[in-house]
């Protein structure tokens, strides 16, 4: 679980996925923290980056939104 919350935190940062698979990888962080003790430092790292993806998209929506530019966008 640690391993894979890590991963999905890595493809997350290096492809800009948008919502599913940082939250799944969150997901996955917080039951590898809570069942693997050996790998609580991978655990801890995919949270950190996962989180890092989510809070960055929502601050960009919220800009979007925000601007205008987001309408702009769907109506063309």
């Amino acid at each position: 679980m640690s391993t894979t919350s890590f991963a999905l935190g890595i493809v997350s940062v290096l492809c800009g996925f948008l919502f599913v698979v940082p939250i799944l990888g969150l997901i996955f962080g917080i039951i590898g923290k809570r069942r693997e003790p050996a790998g609580t430092t991978l655990a801890v790292w995919g949270i950190v980056l996962n989180a890092v993806v989510l809070v960055g998209w929502i601050v960009l929506l919220i800009l979007l939104i925000v601007t205008g530019a987001f309408t702009v966008i769907f109506r063309q």
